[in-house]
């Protein structure tokens, strides 16, 4: 019986320090990469909002994003774009980019839009692109003809 509990010691005691050892020597999961290329995050094609915007969406905000990205490399991409902003669709042409640098990864997007009451609506958005498990997240501000806006919108590859 005494040898039973000695050995069910023992074996107890090799788990914890073979466990101990790992949790020490394991690496941190929060290292940043040594090197980051948008055209290793992002790829060619259409990046669209991953979640749909209410009926009427909320005033001071944009979304429904669609960025058609025809050109990329490794630090710059860009394409066709397209938004709902401040409740109304804005259909038109406009253009977006992001642009890898040494603070980060900077994104626009200008147009000009077709409203009711406006055909000729200019929009101007302009913040951050940061790449996450479930796409893209662009952080903006920016003006409308229907007035300013700010927000953050996940996209996703479609």
């Amino acid at each position: 019986m005494r040898s039973g509990l000695l050995s069910a010691v023992v074996v107890a005691a090799l788990v914890l320090s073979t466990a101990c050892g790992r949790v020490a020597t394991a690496p941190s999961a929060t290292a940043a990469p040594s090197a980051v290329s948008l055209g290793t995050g992002l790829a060619s094609g259409t990046w669209a909002s991953t979640k749909a915007l209410p009926a009427q969406g909320p005033q001071g905000t944009c979304g429904d994003f669609t960025w058609n990205i025809v050109n990329i490399s490794a630090t710059s991409a860009s394409g066709s774009f397209a938004a709902t902003c401040n409740g109304v669709a804005m259909s038109g042409s406009g253009s977006a980019q992001a642009t890898l640098s040494a603070s980060g990864i900077s994104w626009n997007s200008t147009g000009t839009a077709s409203v009711p009451g406006n055909t000729n609506c200019a929009i101007a958005l302009g913040g951050t692109l940061a790449f996450s498990p479930s796409g893209v997240v662009i952080t903006y501000s920016g003006t409308t003809c229907l007035g300013a806006v700010t927000g953050t919108e996940t996209l996703g590859r479609k």
